[in-house]
């Protein structure tokens, strides 16, 4: 994503959201770097999720369906 074209309150919005750390909170003059920096090394688990969504990604993906296309 070009973070350059969003608004200060938007870039804030975007850290505060991807981190709790207190030292990336602060950056204000570097956001713009430190954004790339944090979605590069996030990561996403699959098991946090609800068991019921994970039931459903589940079904899509294993479950073979009998029905001829």
């Amino acid at each position: 994503m070009d973070y350059s074209k969003c608004t200060v309150a938007e870039v804030q919005g975007f850290v505060r959201s991807r981190t709790s750390n207190q030292r990336y909170r602060k950056l204000r003059s570097d956001s713009t770097n430190t954004l790339p920096l944090l979605d590069n090394n996030a990561t996403f688990r699959f098991f946090d999720l609800a068991p019921e969504l994970r039931n459903m990604i589940y079904r899509e993906l294993l479950v073979v369906s009998t029905e001829n296309s």
